[in-house]
């Protein structure tokens, strides 16, 4: 559809008056993947506002693991095709110091073809606090949506460590 007509994008609706947002996601979900019943936890709110060229969106993703070998999508409804992507994440180029500016490659590749993006991450540390800022500056996905990737694989590497962590410091019996 419209504005982005072609280009790969992440799932996605708006959501309708009655629905929570958890059923707008499972609804798109089963509508342009056939996939249904995924535990989907919430990742992040995209506000920015140039982020789609229509009019002021505001967006909620949502991020969820499951095991494509159990799952196979096919598209539906507005959807013109639905894959599965292996995600490769290059460092082009990395500064550390008091403000850590880092471009990153984002490969998407599927059996038939590669999605390129390229991003630049600035984490500050600003009152004590760590700042995030993220800029796309090549991106064949639509709106956003590499910032989000960007963002679910954080936010996943995070978790890991945390588990891990955890992991290390349960006693044994």
């Amino acid at each position: 559809e419209h504005p982005y007509m072609g280009k790969w994008s992440l799932p996605g609706t708006f959501v309708r008056k009655e629905e929570r947002f958890e059923e707008a996601v499972q609804r798109s979900l089963k509508a342009k993947t056939n996939m249904q019943d995924i535990y989907l936890e919430q990742l992040y709110s995209w506000g920015d506002p140039n982020r789609d060229p229509r009019t002021r969106i505001i967006s909620t993703s949502y991020m969820g693991l499951v095991d494509s070998e159990k799952f196979h999508i096919k598209s539906g409804g507005s959807t013109q095709d639905a894959n599965w992507f292996t995600v490769t994440l290059n460092s082009l180029k990395d500064n550390h110091g008091y403000k850590k500016e880092e471009e990153i490659e984002i490969l998407l590749e599927s059996k038939t073809e590669t999605v390129k993006n390229k991003v630049k991450v600035v984490k500050e540390l600003v009152d004590g606090n760590q700042i995030i800022y993220t800029q796309i500056l090549e991106s064949e996905l639509a709106f956003d949506h590499a910032k989000m990737l960007i963002y679910a694989i954080e936010r996943l590497k995070n978790k890991v460590e945390y588990t891990t962590i955890a992991f290390n410091l349960m006693p044994e019996k």
